[in-house]
């Protein structure tokens, strides 16, 4: 008799849902389960829609309105208000939070997208950071890897077995990505200075930064269970006691 297969780590979120600084909330959304995408603009204000209107590429506005619509109905959820009075301010670098006038609960959180592949991560009272890669079989890791990461790390992912080394890669990227976007500093900062720990298998952290010292302490990662076509890490100041994982689907 076969095994029975293992529970997905991805469950459904309860009607009610509140966001906590003793974990971290993920949600993700598989575009290849999302009808049309049209039936979303209602969850857009009329700046988002006109935003939608000029992605010439028909990909891209799709990812861009399903995105700001889980946005809004996930964030709605924890606020308790109607997706459309969710309102956003934005930090000097342009990372989008929640306006002061809607967070009575100091939420926090932070969306990436990759290739038909949506990703939430939701806190409360600390940062968070999340990316997500859609693994491409053929392109020249290695050569990237020799420009945007740390010597030290370039030495990690060629002692990874062939085998493994372009997951590898993309474990190092999404936690460099992850990192830099919850700090809220984006790509002002060089992603060689700072080391992270990537092996397949290791725990994820960061492991040395020249220009903050103390981010191993104050920052913790989790790898995402996304499957084999996308890599995902979360971020977070401060420990990650929990990670719950929510699947996601707009209505």
């Amino acid at each position: 008799m076969s095994a029975a297969p293992a529970p997905s780590p991805w469950q459904q979120a309860p009607m009610e849902l509140r966001a906590s600084s003793e974990q971290v909330d993920v949600w993700r959304c598989d575009l290849q389960r999302v009808g049309d995408e049209a039936g979303l603009l209602r969850w857009l204000s009329p700046l988002e829609q006109g935003r939608a209107e000029e992605y010439r590429v028909a990909s891209k506005r799709r990812e861009f309105i399903v995105g700001r619509s889980m946005m809004r109905l996930v964030l709605a959820k924890l606020t308790g208000r109607e997706p459309l009075d969710v309102s956003f301010a934005y930090e000097p670098k342009g990372k989008p939070q929640l306006d002061a006038s809607c967070n009575t609960g100091e939420i926090t959180f932070n969306l990436s997208h990759s290739r038909g592949m949506i990703v939430m991560a939701t806190a409360a009272r600390r940062a968070v950071g999340i990316d997500v890669e859609c693994v491409r079989e053929r392109f020249s890791f290695e050569k990237l890897a020799e420009r945007f990461f740390s010597p030290r790390e370039v030495t990690a992912l060629m002692s990874v077995p062939e085998a493994q080394r372009m997951r590898a890669f993309y474990l190092c990227w999404t936690r460099k990505e992850a990192y830099l976007k919850a700090m809220g500093l984006g790509i002002t900062v060089a992603l060689d200075s700072f080391d992270t720990v990537f092996w397949p298998a290791r725990e994820a952290r960061i492991d040395a930064s020249r220009d903050e010292p103390e981010a191993p302490q104050k920052w913790a990662m989790n790898d995402l269970p996304l499957g084999t076509e996308h890599v995902g890490t979360v971020a977070a100041e401060g420990p990650i006691k929990v990670m719950r994982c929510w699947s996601f689907t707009p209505a």
